[in-house]
């Protein structure tokens, strides 16, 4: 059966002309298509999907979800030329990088007869099927699943008790595995039930997977943060396991619903993709490496919160090297922002020294290429950031316009911004339709010199 029998959006009419009329060439005729008709095909869907749709306060962003929309319609067109990428060289260097970027996006839309999205969470199969392999390293420990724990952070007055059970559980520990507790609000998005950006980060070391392997545990509980007005009463958790390595750890994520049994009085933790409706969507659009380090746009005043802990947590993180998602085709994602070396740099009156030091500041892909890859929707400008994050800018954006990275840098706040435009612009220039993810789209790969 078609894959595209299970996606469950309507497409306009105007996206079928341009897609289907743009030459004369019709979808029919795909089959008996010249890699010179396919290549044309595909750049005038390139520019169709990488149009911005969004007003984001004058200037025109990227809409993921018209991204995926119109992959979708440029998989109709493409679907019966995927069985032949393996055995056509030629072919394959001309669709390969965008077919996989298109089926990826795709993916995302698939439902069922039910009405039911089947791979909200982006992977191959679906998010039931992804539940089942990773459930067991995902189970908390009982102090945290325990009755007396949960009933702890159902009120502000009581997270306190719920952090001194932690403290109690500590004292029989060595150092190296006592748990490690942050407090704090984030600056970025709220709890996966929308209701708070406070956070309760719970680490948990050197637990054991089912196969008996070492993993961390990052369970973040989402709780009331001061000054938050919201009525609603925080219920989400959201859990990493990290299987650390030598330079190299794999991780598995989910998030859970704390609900209660109205009739035991019971807390249950229901991971989201069992939920009717699940508020979860693709981990990797942010998650570029699985563990982000921590910057709390303040700590939340329970038990003994310090930025020291958030500066032993990044250590921490530090320490994992390149920290990938399970089951995760990052290659279908682009290449990492700054991954050329001749950056294009913008900004009006700029000193020769300030565009030196923000030039030697583009060279993300010396380290990214390497480690965690920030490509798309990461490194483009996009409306997740615009509409979901509190300073309405994407990760990618913050960590350079706030001096976070690239490390060590020494660059003044203007310079800061003039380099996250320079990298963007160098990424993707949607006006001029140019910069390296059009090119990776159009099969050009890291240091293929065409």
């Amino acid at each position: 059966m078609s894959l595209l029998r299970v996606i469950g959006l309507t497409l306009s009419a105007v996206f079928l002309l341009i897609a289907g009329g743009w030459s004369g060439l019709t979808r029919s005729d795909a089959k008996t298509w010249t890699i010179a008709e396919w290549v044309a095909w595909r750049d005038a869907q390139i520019k169709l999907i990488l149009t911005p749709t969004v007003d984001a306060g004058g200037r025109k962003i990227l809409s993921r979800e018209d991204v995926i929309l119109r992959c979708i319609d440029s998989y109709k067109t493409l679907e019966p030329a995927l069985g032949h990428l393996r055995n056509d060289p030629e072919l394959d260097k001309a669709l390969g990088n965008f077919a996989r970027f298109v089926t990826t996006q795709v993916r995302t839309a698939y439902y069922n007869s039910d009405g039911k999205y089947t791979h909200a969470l982006g992977f191959e199969f679906e998010d039931q099927e992804y539940w089942d392999r990773v459930s067991g390293d995902l189970k908390l420990p009982p102090l945290l699943r325990s009755r007396e724990f949960l009933s702890g952070l159902s009120h502000p007055q009581t997270y306190g008790q719920a952090i001194d059970l932690i403290e109690a559980h500590n004292r029989n520990l060595s150092n190296e595995r006592k748990w490690i507790v942050l407090p704090y609000r984030s600056r970025f998005l709220k709890s996966a039930d929308t209701t708070t950006y406070g956070r309760l980060l719970v680490v948990v070391p050197a637990q054991r997977d089912t196969s008996g392997a070492p993993i961390d545990l990052w369970v973040q509980f989402a709780i009331s943060a001061p000054g938050e007005t919201t009525a609603s009463n925080p219920v989400s958790v959201s859990v990493i396991s990290v299987h650390r390595g030598v330079g190299r750890s794999t991780a598995t994520m989910s998030d859970f619903m704390r609900q209660t049994d109205t009739t035991t009085g019971k807390i249950n933790l229901v991971p989201t993709m069992m939920l009717t409706k699940n508020p979860s969507k693709n981990c990797y659009d942010c998650h570029k490496s699985a563990v982000l380090p921590i910057h709390p746009k303040s700590l939340i005043p329970i038990g003994t919160a310090n930025d020291s802990i958030a500066e032993k947590l990044n250590d921490r993180i530090a320490g994992y090297g390149k920290c990938e998602m399970d089951f995760v085709a990052e290659s279908a994602y682009g290449p990492t922002i700054g991954a050329t070396t001749e950056p294009i740099v913008e900004g009006a009156g700029l000193s020769p020294e300030s565009t030196k030091r923000i030039r030697d500041a583009m060279k993300c892909g010396s380290c990214h290429s390497q480690t965690s890859s920030i490509n798309y929707p990461a490194a483009a400008d996009t409306n997740i950031g615009f509409l979901v994050f509190e300073e309405k800018r994407g990760l990618a954006q913050t960590y350079v316009e706030k001096g976070w990275m690239p490390p060590a840098n020494n660059l003044s706040e203007s310079e800061r911004k003039v380099l996250w435009k320079s990298l963007s612009k160098q990424y993707l220039d949607s006006t001029n339709m140019t910069g390296e993810f059009v090119e990776w789209l159009k099969g050009k790969e890291l240091g293929d010199e065409r």
